[in-house]
């Protein structure tokens, strides 16, 4: 039988040629309002990434319970797919793996997300949410951050960690000490002449981590003295 090739195609292959509209409504910058992203549990860690949005108030009470993420968005060129109120998009593949890393097996998750939770194609609201980082971090539960797929270095690296806080903690008296220099008007200098008990391979393996995108990104906002004092501070908390 012959068909007439001239009329509408099949709804199925139209759709797939429109743009989908992604799922934003304006947010309100005076009641300090952001999105979470909710995303949703899956079994296998290959499974495609399904979430929502909701929308939440900074300013009310009790503030949302979410945490936050911190990671290198990489080459923003590089796309991956995600399903967001059950429509599939591209957002950067930094941001996809990061939500399928952090995805939970038997729970939902509930994220913030700078790559999906701001409208990145609206320049206002990104100036705005911008503004409000300091709140959005520091209110949520914990923030996660990303260093990257493991080479087969990490495990060796945390290792590594572990036995530099042992050795600190070994030798600073549970920390005491080590707070104390920390403290002084000359602490980079004295915790520089502390010599810690560990050998050159385990500080090689520790300065691994260090050597990861997001903290070569991070050194760039510390004066130059702290960046000396990164390490010693976040074993002494």
């Amino acid at each position: 039988m012959a068909t007439d090739s001239s009329g509408p195609m099949h709804p199925s292959l139209t759709a797939k040629k429109r743009p989908r509209k992604l799922p934003y409504q304006r947010l309100d910058p005076g009641k300090k309002e952001i999105r979470l992203l909710i995303l949703t549990k899956a079994d296998n860690q290959s499974d495609d990434i399904h979430c929502e949005l909701r929308q939440t108030s900074l300013a009310k009470t009790p503030r949302p319970l979410y945490h936050t993420v911190s990671y290198v968005w990489g080459d923003v060129t590089a796309k991956s797919t995600i399903y967001l109120s059950g429509r599939r998009v591209e957002f950067g593949a930094s941001a996809e793996q990061v939500l399928r890393r952090f995805r939970f097996k038997h729970r939902d998750r509930i994220l913030w997300i700078d790559a999906v939770c701001i409208n990145q194609s609206d320049v206002r609201e990104r100036s705005q949410q911008i503004a409000m980082m300091d709140d959005i971090y520091s209110g949520s539960a914990h923030n996660l951050i990303w260093l990257g797929e493991d080479d087969g270095m990490m495990a060796r690296a945390l290792v590594a960690l572990d036995a530099v806080v042992e050795d600190a903690r070994r030798e600073t008296q549970g920390f005491i000490h080590l707070r104390k220099m920390l403290r002084g008007d000359h602490a980079d200098i004295r915790y520089a002449q502390v010599p810690l008990a560990v050998g050159n391979d385990v500080i090689d393996d520790v300065l691994l981590v260090y050597d990861t995108a997001w903290f070569q990104r991070l050194w760039g906002t510390f004066p130059a003295r702290w960046r000396r004092l990164l390490i010693p501070q976040t074993l002494a908390k």
